[in-house]
């Protein structure tokens, strides 16, 4: 899930990637809030994207070397 806000200044300054700590929500952080709901006033296109909890991304990384070797 990802959230999009374009910049509102028609000056574009281009785009931030904001991304929360693992196992966090979007708006469970300050910062990340802060950041998502005010850098459009500056020129700033936002995509705030969400991080996988930590149990999947370990999941992910047993199932990746599980895989057998390319040849």
């Amino acid at each position: 899930m990802a959230l999009h806000k374009e910049e509102t200044t028609g000056i574009p300054k281009g785009i931030a990637f904001i991304l929360p700590d693992i196992n966090q929500s979007i708006f469970r952080q300050a910062v990340t809030t802060a950041l998502y709901k005010d850098l459009d006033n500056y020129g700033w296109t936002s995509l705030v994207l969400t991080m996988p909890s930590l149990p999947e991304l370990k999941q992910a990384w047993v199932n990746e070397s599980e895989k057998p070797a390319r040849k």
